[in-house]
């Protein structure tokens, strides 16, 4: 019993101090990951909301696609498609929007994440395979309503009137790029795979993809965009696509942190609270100086077809993988997304465009 009350005692008895930072520090100290069960009161001290949880494996149901956690001023949006990699489907984002229209408008709620169960994957995309069948079958209404409300959802995330966090625990691909790094505060951890694989399905970066690959100069977003190439999380925090890079086993402290900061936390003080969990400093990414150094070289082309032709005279192992990679791509998509990518970066173009 001790050991289960210890963690909210330390944390109700951590010093009152103006510093956000210095409190998550005494946190970070005193406590380690716990589930929280109606803690007693300590008299002179706040007591927790009585709703507050963090959910372990045995409270999920396999018909509840997105249950809730709450702690105090904070909830969590939980993805729950894990035989599916949390793919996203038609009633997930119904859902989420409904959820997030929801918590918008409610005062007591000052800061939002996404996470997902299942430990293997954040979103691996949209549930594309349901779309696909239900076309072969001549309902072509169910896809065009389907990415209709997803970017509305991805636009939503983007616009919330909300601290937004995403905690993108592995495999992060297509439809998971779009409701994840749109938040305020997309968090990488070791286990984050990236990916906007779309040229491998005759498609192209959606979900405002594009803005995102092209934070970075145009040969990166083009290699990125054009190859599907998986990143981590180091790659993430590299390219700006992840703010921070924390380790998996810190969630529940991450979000005991975000539920007792002030509902008036500025964007900058809540990007240096997070900072104080930032590791993985030993983590190599998979685009490596000399990678990178090749992609500025072999990427900066007018068409996809000098991009083939100089990755052939550069004709190292990365750049003969990287031929074979795009050989297998949809050579339509591929001419789509490099369009797309340079239209954006030339123009500038921000995220509704996008």
């Amino acid at each position: 019993m001790a050991s289960l009350l210890r963690a909210p005692v330390a944390k109700m008895l951590a010093p009152r101090t103006s510093s956000l930072v210095g409190r998550v520090r005494y946190i970070q100290k005193n406590t380690g990951p716990w589930r929280t069960v109606s803690p007693p009161k300590v008299i002179g001290h706040p007591v927790p909301h009585p709703t507050e949880v963090l959910l372990t494996s045995k409270d999920f149901l396999e018909n509840d696609l997105v249950p809730t956690e709450h702690l105090a001023g904070m909830k969590t949006f939980i993805l729950n498609r894990p035989k599916a990699l949390n793919a996203i489907n038609s009633e997930m984002v119904k859902i989420l929007n409904r959820k997030l229209r929801e918590v918008e408008n409610n005062p007591s709620i000052a800061h939002v994440m996404l996470r997902a169960h299942g430990g293997k994957a954040f979103c691996a995309g949209g549930d594309v395979k349901s779309l696909a069948l239900a076309a072969r079958n001549g309902d072509f209404n169910e896809g065009i309503g389907f990415f209709r409300r997803e970017y509305k959802l991805d636009y939503l995330i983007r616009t919330l009137r909300k601290h937004t966090y995403a905690w993108m625990d592995g495999i992060t691909m297509g439809g998971g790029v779009g409701i994840g790094c749109n938040t305020d505060f997309p968090i990488a951890t070791e286990n984050t795979v990236f990916a906007m694989p779309e040229t491998a399905i005759g498609f192209f970066p959606d979900v405002g993809a594009s803005r995102l690959l092209c934070r970075n100069e145009l040969p990166i977003a083009l290699y990125i965009g054009l190859t599907g190439a998986k990143l981590n999380g180091k790659d993430l925090v590299n390219f700006q696509f992840a703010s921070h890079l924390i380790r998996s086993q810190l969630r529940p402290n991450v979000q005991e942190m975000l539920s007792r900061s002030s509902d008036y936390s500025s964007a900058e003080e809540m990007n240096k609270a997070l900072e104080c969990f930032q590791s993985l400093d030993d983590l190599t990414p998979n685009i490596t100086e000399e990678i990178e150094e090749a992609i500025e070289k072999c990427f900066t082309a007018s068409s996809v077809e000098e991009i083939i032709e100089k990755l052939r005279e550069h004709n190292t192992p990365w750049a003969q993988q990287t031929v074979a990679t795009l050989n297998r791509m949809s050579p339509t998509s591929l001419k789509v997304t490099f369009e797309q990518l340079s239209q954006v970066k030339q123009n500038d173009l921000n995220f509704p465009d996008c």
